[in-house]
């Protein structure tokens, strides 16, 4: 059985408007960053998100918060 490694929770990136929750740092085009963003998860396993200290796993559901996870 795989394990996996919880990385953080993100928007899920199947949802029409993920590019739009995608912050460009102060150097970069706002498409650079979205292409930095989808790099990044590239290779990791979207799944449930973690509960934080103000939100549940239900709420971010319904927030369309996924987990990325790392294969270990």
């Amino acid at each position: 059985m795989m394990a996996l490694k919880w990385v953080s929770n993100t928007i899920n990136p199947a949802n029409p408007d993920a590019d739009s929750y995608v912050a460009a740092r102060f150097d970069q085009s706002q498409a650079d960053a979205i292409r930095e963003y989808k790099c990044w998860l590239n290779g990791k396993v979207i799944g449930l998100p973690h509960a934080t200290e103000r939100f549940t796993v239900e709420e971010l559901l319904k927030m369309d918060v996924v987990g990325v996870y790392l294969r270990e």
